[in-house]
């Protein structure tokens, strides 16, 4: 299926946490560049022995109270998610939306709160293991909010309803992309990517809600999937760390 293809970077865990270790990470790599020439040490964290890390250490304690962190935290970001969106023009403004939320490339909402149009730093705010993951709710965060481009709810683009039908086909299973829509079928950013290929969770999602899309690379994105889903039982927190257009 060739089409428009946007990445998402998703990211689990303590987003607080990571930050405050990052800023530990950068005082002890910024008090090594100005102070290594006093010490007879490489200035790059990364160039230090054991031995050079302990002398450090005990020059980087002596002058100040947080701790010492030499190694930098690993990233919180899992593998990407490459997605391709369908290239019927039946579809097109619901994938103009979306592209569009990926790259924040629309600015701010026409109407109050004004938030950035855009995907970046939101919530996945529901996790279904076997089911759906979704989020997009730039607004709240909490799936009770969202817009479009458009401002206010998005044309329904029937076409997406039975995506089996469009041309090229685009048949419902793990990985497929599509918007999720409110009880009275109104759809604005929150979006979802289906984690199952099990028929009768597939038969919930078929007719009722707009399929635009697949989820299908780059090599890792199973396991971003896989991951995304064992954290959700946990509570701990997943974002979108990162989106855009390919």
């Amino acid at each position: 299926m060739a089409g428009q293809r946007a990445f998402l970077v998703l990211a689990i865990g303590d987003e607080v946490g990571h930050a405050v270790e990052l800023q530990a990470y950068d005082a002890v790599a910024k008090f090594l560049e100005l102070n290594a020439a006093a010490y007879g040490l490489p200035d790059q964290l990364d160039d230090l022995d054991d031995e050079q890390r302990e002398t450090l250490n005990e020059a980087y304690e002596q002058r100040h109270v947080p701790r010492f962190l030499p190694t930098r935290p690993a990233s919180l970001a899992l593998p990407p998610l490459h997605v391709t969106l369908h290239p019927s023009p039946a579809l097109s403004k619901t994938v103009t939306n979306f592209a569009a939320l990926c790259t924040g490339e629309r600015g701010t909402q026409k109407k109050g709160p004004y938030k950035p149009l855009s995907y970046a730093k939101t919530p996945i705010h529901r996790i279904e293991k076997g089911f759906v993951l979704q989020g997009g709710d730039f607004t709240r965060g909490d799936g009770s909010g969202g817009d479009s481009i458009y401002g206010g709810s998005l044309p329904l683009e029937k076409a997406g309803l039975r995506p089996a039908a469009l041309d090229p086909p685009l048949r419902w299973g793990r990985g497929t992309l599509a918007m999720a829509s409110s009880a009275s079928g109104k759809s604005t950013s929150q979006f979802f990517i289906s984690l199952t290929d099990d028929p009768a969770q597939l038969k919930k999602l078929d007719g009722k809600y707009v399929a635009f899309g697949r989820v299908d690379g780059p090599e890792g994105w199973e396991d971003t999937l896989r991951a995304v889903e064992s954290r959700g039982s946990t509570g701990e927190k997943v974002w979108i760390e990162d989106c855009g257009v390919l």
